[in-house]
């Protein structure tokens, strides 16, 4: 019988804005990053020019 070493990502990548999670890193302990998703970063951008050409 073979040994398996595998490794297991403790770390994660959540969306600051949902909580979905975007990713998984491999760490060393548990580990969670913040960032922005692709919907909500499109979302963001969207408004930002619906503010840019209000008068």
């Amino acid at each position: 019988m073979a040994n398996f070493v595998g490794s297991i990502n403790l770390g994660s990548v959540l969306c600051k804005h949902c909580g979905n999670l975007i990713d998984t890193v491999d760490t060393e302990k548990v580990i969670i990053y913040y960032s922005d998703c692709l919907q909500c970063n499109k979302e963001s951008s969207e408004k930002e020019e619906e503010k840019t050409y209000e008068y």
